[in-house]
């Protein structure tokens, strides 16, 4: 009766195998949810790291055009694809093409750390140090991160 002999020990197979599974079901369920911890742990993250960015909404580059005025902001692919022409000198800011005069007159902006004001940088005051002064409260940029790291 080699059939039978066959038949018990598939059965005994199928018996193992569904006593095993649940065990499997178990170890796939904890290994989907530290998966699922882990995601959620990135994204927090990434919601913290990008909302500490002071340079405008979403990690956006921020620019203002010197000929109308308008400001925007461009992601970081958005910047390496934009139009822009090249300074005279290595010294020289690179102009953007600003989106509502279609002029290569926009500048990148930065905030000022003491005020949160935005400002042209190639466009700021000096100090007797050469260091940056903002044009909204003259606080020392370079000075003032120094003192409040």
């Amino acid at each position: 009766m080699p059939g039978f002999g066959r038949a018990v020990n598939s059965g005994r197979s199928r018996l193992a195998l569904a006593g095993g599974s649940e065990d499997r079901k178990d170890m796939l369920m904890k290994v989907g949810l530290g998966v699922l911890m882990a995601a959620v742990a990135v994204a927090i993250f990434m919601g913290v790291a990008t909302s500490s960015n002071k340079s405008g909404p979403r990690g956006n580059i921020r620019f203002e055009c010197q000929e109308c005025g308008h400001k925007f902001g461009l992601s970081v692919q958005e910047v390496s694809s934009w139009k822009y022409k090249r300074g005279r000198t290595d010294y020289d800011p690179p102009q953007y093409e600003c989106p509502e005069c279609k002029k290569m007159a926009a500048l990148r902006l930065e905030t000022c750390p003491a005020c949160e004001a935005e400002y042209v940088p190639s466009k700021a005051k000096k100090n007797a140090k050469g260091h940056t002064v903002c044009p909204h409260c003259n606080v020392d940029i370079m000075q003032y991160r120094r003192d409040n790291k």
